[in-house]
């Protein structure tokens, strides 16, 4: 399989409408944290519904519901600092990236991306501040590992061809984030919820035919 190198070109304003997009999610979650949780419910609440709006394969359904769920429960831990799921978040983080492997058949880029969940960092919240703890590798080099075998993955895997753009921008913009501020999780979080408003946004009108079509019992 080759990769989607000609995609790149196509909806190049996806990725700068949806940095801007993210970039003021992020201004006002950090302005208040808590608007992070409830994004992130509403965010689920998306996620349970995209089987029945999209097309959406099983691995891409399991991710979807996968980091929205993580998403819910670490911005529950920040806002509510008695919450300890430590286990619970390094879980669903390796899982983020392992459910990736059966979506390639490249084997470098399965290996890149095995490489990547066995070292996923350990996940902790104190006093509200998101913590990432090493595992094998240095925190700074697993966060551009990852990056590096998600983006291969996702040039490798034709579905991801019409939305290339905003799914490389949801690894980049967060990547950059960790280096500023040392805030990764959060960023890649919230910008991995909002590209599931954006995918139904894109396909509004395909979406409202496909609700009426479940709904239609005649």
């Amino acid at each position: 399989m080759s990769p989607n190198l000609d995609c790149v070109s196509k909806r190049t304003e996806t990725f700068f409408l949806s940095s801007l997009f993210f970039f003021v999610l992020w201004y006002i979650y950090k302005k208040d944290k808590k608007f992070g949780l409830y994004f992130a419910i509403f965010s689920l609440i998306a996620a349970c519904l995209t089987p029945f709006l999209t097309n959406f394969g099983p691995a891409v359904l399991m991710k979807i519901v996968s980091f929205t769920v993580f998403a819910l429960l670490l911005f529950a831990s920040v806002q509510y600092k008695c919450l300890n799921l430590s286990n619970i978040l390094t879980n669903l983080f390796r899982l983020n990236i392992g459910c990736m492997i059966i979506t390639v058949s490249e084997w470098w880029v399965v290996l890149l991306l095995m490489l990547a969940t066995i070292t996923t960092p350990i996940v902790s919240v104190e006093n509200g501040k998101v913590l990432l703890k090493s595992v094998f590798v240095a925190v700074n080099a697993w966060v551009l590992l990852s990056a590096f075998a998600l983006i291969m993955a996702y040039f490798y895997n034709p579905f991801f061809c019409i939305n290339l753009n905003l799914v490389l921008a949801a690894i980049i913009i967060p990547t950059l984030i960790h280096f500023v501020s040392n805030q990764f999780l959060e960023a890649r979080l919230l910008f991995l919820c909002l590209t599931i408003w954006i995918h139904l946004l894109q396909n509004s009108e395909q979406t409202w035919a496909q609700v009426m079509e479940k709904f239609k019992f005649y």
